[in-house]
């Protein structure tokens, strides 16, 4: 599992891969921002993974989504996100952001876990399109609060549906992410669940700058996650020896 965390410009991006980030997602969708992540990472370090969204559209016909999801990718980066709504529309949008993956475009859907334990058709429909697509990846994104401000994570987070997805699309050799806000206690569930990268939403609110980056809490997980490897790893070497 891979940790990725999401940022706002290069110096972000920057810290976010000398604190042992395997990739970043950046969350602004202007090009010269998303050009400027790109160049800095390329130049700090190899293999490090770079997506960026192509953001709100005013009109979100799909010869605009096209062309959006076009010029993101035309800034250099791994993969291009784009949120699909749970909505009929979505089933022409997947189809057409499938042609762009044949096409050779890294784009990658982003499906929002459902809250309404009703939705379960319709979910089930999103990730079977997703598979006949032939996306290379996809991002199940679990963020959102209430309109009390409380994070939606341990409702949208049921096992049997993040399970029975994770199944589902890794049978069809789909590589599969997590878009999370959750917390350190949670980081033994998500290794059990075992997504290929969990994409770390961990900022907090300043009054000027808006949502940054929140270092200790960054390297709190990345800590956590180490500790949990080293374990799992003497525990490997334990049971070689006693085999």
């Amino acid at each position: 599992m891979q940790l990725q965390l999401c940022v706002r410009d290069p110096a972000e991006a920057a810290w976010a891969v000398r604190a042992g980030a395997a990739g970043v997602e950046v969350m602004s969708a202007a090009p010269e921002v998303i050009r400027a992540v790109v160049a800095r990472l390329r130049l700090l370090r190899d293999g490090v993974v770079v997506g960026a969204g192509i953001g709100p559209l005013a009109a979100p016909t799909l010869s605009a989504v096209r062309l959006r999801v076009r010029r993101v990718a035309d800034c250099g980066v791994d993969r291009v996100r784009v949120l699909v709504p749970a909505r009929p529309s979505s089933v022409l949008l997947l189809t057409q952001l499938g042609q762009l993956a044949r096409e050779g475009v890294p784009v990658t859907p982003v499906l929002r876990v459902p809250l309404d334990h009703g939705d379960g058709a319709a979910w089930a429909q999103r990730l079977s399109l997703v598979t006949q697509q032939g996306f290379a990846s996809v991002l199940l994104d679990a963020r959102g609060t209430d309109a009390q401000g409380s994070d939606l994570w341990q409702q949208r987070v049921s096992p049997g549906r993040l399970l029975g997805a994770f199944d589902g699309l890794r049978r069809m050799g789909v590589q599969v992410g997590l878009m999370a806000a959750p917390r350190r206690a949670d980081l033994p569930q998500l290794l059990r669940w075992a997504p290929d990268e969990v994409v770390i939403d961990c900022g907090r609110e300043e009054p000027r700058e808006g949502r940054v980056v929140d270092p200790y809490q960054f390297d709190q997980w990345v800590a956590e996650l180490k500790a949990h490897r080293a374990m799992a790893l003497d525990g490997d070497q334990r049971q070689s020896e006693r085999g």
